[in-house]
């Protein structure tokens, strides 16, 4: 085997196979169960930041098919605007650059114990290559992020996970980040899908399917 397991699953995955460029792996919770549910967490923007977004929308409709451009106002921020045939300021509004963070976890039925499967800030190509460049992303309160469960009502799910990487180290080195260190690499998938399969029978269900990059 080449690809490596992402770090943060290496003490819940088992049955590594590696197939055309992609690896995939089960999962198994330390306390031996392989029954699963699934969550993503989620965090609602703020009073501002809605109505930044929202101001953008209603800027964009108004606009309809006519082009704009962009500015940088006093303050540094990016600014969408429309210009008449003299080229005066007849529209505008602030551009939204919000990044809101999201949390993939499965839950085991057994023991109760959650496990984190994908965080936009730390996992994946872009979100490590922004470690590497800017450190440590500003840090999110937990309790700020809104649990959902994606999993149907009915019987647990056992996992499966695939992701997509560079075969080894040095090709990474030589493709992507050439200062990445090994765990950095493990976490830097271009792609990543997880599949749930009824423990009771029944179609799989994709949870998650993206491109990291």
């Amino acid at each position: 085997m080449s690809i490596p397991i992402p770090s943060h699953l290496r003490s819940i995955a088992f049955a590594p196979e590696e197939k055309r460029g992609n690896l995939g792996f089960q999962l198994k919770c330390s306390c031996g169960s392989e029954h699963f549910r699934f969550y993503k967490g989620a965090v609602e923007p703020t009073p501002e930041e809605k109505k930044i977004e929202d101001e953008f929308n209603l800027f964009l409709k108004r606009c309809g098919p006519r082009s704009y451009s962009f500015i940088t106002d006093d303050e540094g921020r990016s600014v969408a605007c429309r210009k008449n045939l003299l080229g005066k300021i007849v529209d505008s509004a602030l551009l939204p650059t919000a990044v809101y963070p999201e949390i993939y976890r499965v839950k085991c039925v057994s023991c109760h114990a959650s496990h984190t499967v994908f965080d936009t800030r730390y996992h994946g190509y872009d979100a490590v290559a922004s470690l590497i460049k800017n450190g440590e992303p500003t840090p999110t309160h937990e309790g700020a992020f809104d649990f959902t469960e994606l999993s149907p009502m009915g019987s647990p799910y056992s996992v499966t996970v695939v992701i997509e990487n560079d075969p080894t180290l040095e090709d990474f080195h030589e493709n992507a980040i050439p200062e990445a260190t090994e765990e950095q690499y493990s976490d830097a998938y271009s792609w990543i899908t997880v599949i749930g399969i009824p423990s009771g029978g029944g179609k799989q269900v994709t949870f998650l399917d993206i491109e990291t990059a």
